[in-house]
């Protein structure tokens, strides 16, 4: 590993050091002037390797803290901190003490620690043979024992250092390699699981066990420990197992390693050969939106053009229940309002028109089960999911102008924030994909909103759902937060 890089000022050195015992990147840029020496001090987070490219990377690499020393060149002269910024992926902000510096950097090598052990392989993702150490690409040992390896990837998980493992299974760490060195194929029941097959049980509630991956159950568990701690009245854990009573909804919940019993008793079945197409859902978000305060002649005509668009993309087998509800809706409802010329006729109109309702919403239901409510796990996530959504849930309201933009369209996750009036801790965070158009955003979803407390005061809204929900979004596409107003 290279030498920490130092500016001969007492306190610049010892915030590098605090640094570099974190894992945090230092860089000192050094620049001679005929009366002093100004040195720029940059602290960042190394990004896993498993997070590059992704929304949460550029996240983590957005991260930095950047400092301005100076240095006269007299004899005796002392070293003075002329500028101190805390940068972010959404704002930035000025520290003016060194006690603010020192919390600072401490704040950012929490933060190291705590991505690196999400992202680091656990001890049983080491290859079981012998390893063979590379140190900056050249062969320096061999026939380091496996055990030996799996409680150096232990420590520095505990320590919250990064640690990588390649496709073949090697244990990449700065500028070290351990290979593993196979002579035969192990057999298949010694072979340990890969990172992506591990799987717990997750029980709620006393509910039907379910198979989870074990990194978001260890995800919950490290989440329960630290920053959800406020909201967990008791907790055991051990050995990736856990015991955790909430204090919200979520109950009890038991989670623990899954066995190959477990597994096959509790896997999901198979899913179909060909998957289901997104667009019928999102035809039928459009559709049960507008069965809401559907009471006018106009409200019946545009939710019979939303079952009309439903039909054209909902399997066969629920085409005639879609026709049956069109013709309640239109040739009942809709000349029954029109023609109504006394109160007991509009009574009359109004029930039919209600019943007609109703069992327009029964089968877009039918259609779609997830219609009634947008649910974070539907959320397309890439650009050409986003653009089928857009189209198919905008294909009532929208103009054939707008449709068309979609194409030419950019595709985006946009997070409108906002802070509440009274205190400004609440922030409310609506959420929707969508194609950004010359015509505007055209969502493709009806929005989804999460409310959480700020985790950093001196930051605004914006900031802290980048750092709070950003982590959440398994998108492949750009991920945008916008402030609006008290934000």
């Amino acid at each position: 590993m290279a030498e920490t890089q130092t500016t001969g000022i007492k306190n610049a050195d010892e915030l590098i050091t605090l640094a570099a015992a974190f894992g945090l990147t230092v860089t000192v840029e050094t620049t001679d002037r005929e009366t002093l020496t100004s040195y720029v001090v940059r602290f960042a987070i190394p990004v896993p390797a498993a997070y590059a490219g992704t929304e949460l990377g550029r996240t983590i690499a957005g991260d930095t803290i950047t400092l301005l020393w100076t240095k006269a060149k007299k004899k005796g002269a002392r070293g003075c901190l002329v500028d101190a910024t805390v940068w972010s992926v959404a704002d930035h902000r000025k520290v003016r003490t060194l006690r603010e510096v020192d919390a600072a950097v401490r704040t950012l090598g929490h933060s190291s620690a705590k991505y690196a052990r999400d992202a680091a392989p656990l001890p049983e993702d080491v290859v079981d043979a012998p390893h063979a150490l590379y140190i900056n690409g050249e062969l320096r040992k061999e026939g380091i024992p496996a055990e030996r390896v799996r409680t150096f990837v232990k420590n520095r998980r505990f320590n919250g250092l990064v640690t990588d493992q390649d496709d073949d299974g090697g244990i990449v760490c700065d500028n070290r390699r351990y290979v593993p060195v196979t002579t035969e194929p192990a057999p298949a029941e010694e072979a340990p699981a890969a990172a992506e097959e591990r799987m717990h049980v997750r029980i709620a509630n006393g509910r039907t066990p379910e198979l989870v991956d074990s990194r978001d159950a260890l995800e919950e568990i490290n989440h329960a420990m630290m920053d959800g701690k406020r909201d967990v009245r008791e907790m055991s854990e051990g050995r990736g197992n856990a015991r955790i009573v909430y204090r919200d909804q979520r109950g009890t919940v038991e989670l623990r390693r899954a066995t190959a019993e477990d597994i096959a008793a509790y896997a999901p079945a198979p899913a179909p050969a060909a998957p289901v197409e997104t667009p019928p859902l999102f035809a039928a978000l459009a559709a049960y939106e507008a069965t809401v305060l559907c009471t006018s002649p106009r409200d019946l005509d545009d939710l019979a053009r939303h079952l009309h668009a439903v039909g054209k993309v909902a399997p066969t087998a629920h085409h005639r229940e879609i026709l049956e509800a069109q013709a309640d809706v239109i040739e009942g409802a809709w000349e029954a309002l029109r023609a109504a010329g006394n109160l007991r006729a509009r009574n009359a109109a109004h029930d039919q028109a209600r019943a007609a309702v109703e069992r327009a919403r029964e089968v877009i239901l039918a259609v779609a089960p997830h219609a009634h409510r947008m649910h974070g796990t539907d959320m397309p996530s890439t650009a050409e999911e986003i653009r089928a959504a857009a189209v198919a849930y905008n294909a009532v309201g929208s103009t054939a102008e707008e449709l068309s933009a979609v194409e030419t369209g950019t595709p985006l996750v946009r997070v409108r924030c906002s802070s509440d009036s009274g205190t400004g801790w609440k922030v409310t965070a609506t959420i929707t994909a969508g194609v950004d158009t010359p015509q505007g955003f055209l969502p493709a979803h009806p929005a989804i909103v999460e409310t959480f407390r700020k985790r950093d005061g001196r930051e605004d809204a914006a900031a802290n759902a980048r750092r709070v929900i950003g982590a959440m979004f398994r998108v492949a596409v750009p991920v945008e937060y916008v402030r609006s107003s008290r934000g």
